[in-house]
């Protein structure tokens, strides 16, 4: 008899590779591996959430800036309105007939003409 021999063992045949490999993380460390990505989004967050801060306190200056102009150009409208009412009583004082009358007699040397100095145009009805 002739003793059985052991069957051969073929390697299996292998998976065709890809024309790219892909980059694989070693097992060991896979979290030291990972710190960069991390860090860099963490910072990434940290820099757009800065310039949103900086906008937002931008923002917040100019409203400020603007209701300071706001309240300074309000005083200014009621300082000129309370200005144009004063000047608009000054104007009927300066207008009215009895002032005119003495400012014509005192200052002017006016006098009220006499009848002969009247000279009436159209009074009949006729030129």
């Amino acid at each position: 008899m002739i003793p059985a021999r052991k069957p051969l063992s073929l390697p299996l045949p292998l998976a065709p590779q890809p024309l790219v490999e892909r980059r694989r993380l070693p097992a060991k460390g896979k979290k030291a591996a990972l710190m960069p990505r991390l860090v860099r989004r963490v910072a990434l967050v940290l820099v757009v959430c800065g310039l949103l801060f900086g906008f937002s306190v931008h923002r917040q200056a100019q409203i400020a800036g603007r209701e300071r102009d706001i309240a300074r150009l309000t005083a200014q409208i009621a300082a000129m309105e309370a200005h144009n009412a004063k000047l608009q009583v000054e104007a009927l004082a300066l207008a009215s007939l009895p002032r005119i009358e003495r400012v014509a007699r005192q200052e002017l040397g006016l006098i009220n003409p006499q009848g002969k100095q009247l000279l009436w145009v159209g009074v009949n009805g006729g030129n």
